[in-house]
């Protein structure tokens, strides 16, 4: 399982009556399957991986060397660093585009119910982007680093598509759903397969 999501996983000492989701947006016993799809422990975990396993994972290598040393920002206030993420088809899985239903999908029944999933083109002018700008507060460094990692998406012939995408609890009262929301920049192969990164952000 990859550090982000463990974080995702953790309940931080609050117990909502033994609920899978206490206190985190993922359910502390979800595991992550050789394919990247993540669940309930007999759903993911032994799947074969098909045959564009290994570019989806270079891939996901690659945005990563990109990103060395970002934080995931976007108004975090943890410090947590992006990490490789991929998950590739295979006969029964596949992406066929970026959107809400593709997206819960890659977390099955682990993922909290009542969740807000967000999605936006992966680019410089989005509203999301503006999270960006507000974290560099003028450091032009900081969003030149931003741009490249944005420009190689952009650049990636792989990719059909790229996205932003923001995984958050819908109600900001109740703490089911915690405070350790995931957050992905992606791309979709033309297979189905999806590459690129995962960060979290803590909003409390």
């Amino acid at each position: 399982m990859l550090e982000n999501l463990i974080v995702c996983q953790d309940n931080y000492g609050v117990d909502r009556d033994g609920s899978p989701w206490s206190n985190n947006i993922l359910a502390p016993r979800a595991v992550q399957g050789p394919t990247g799809l993540v669940g309930m422990p007999g759903t993911v975990d032994s799947i074969e991986p098909g045959p564009s396993h290994a570019r989806a994972k270079q891939l996901a290598g690659a945005a990563a060397a990109v990103a060395a040393g970002m934080h995931t920002g976007l108004g975090s206030e943890g410090s947590e660093a992006w990490e490789a993420y991929f998950v590739s088809a295979y006969d029964e899985w596949r992406a066929k585009a970026i959107n809400q239903p593709t997206i819960r999908s890659l977390f099955g029944d682990a993922l909290y119910p009542a969740t807000d999933i967000t999605i936006e083109r992966l680019s410089t002018d989005g509203e999301w982007w503006e999270l960006v700008e507000d974290d560099a507060g003028g450091d032009e460094a900081h969003l030149a680093q931003w741009r490249r990692l944005v420009g190689w998406f952009d650049a990636c012939s792989d990719f059909v598509e790229t996205a932003y995408v923001a995984i958050d609890r819908t109600d900001d009262v109740d703490p089911l759903g915690g405070c350790v929301y995931p957050r992905l920049l992606i791309g979709r192969l033309a297979d189905g397969s999806l590459a690129g990164l995962l960060g979290v952000v803590v909003y409390t």
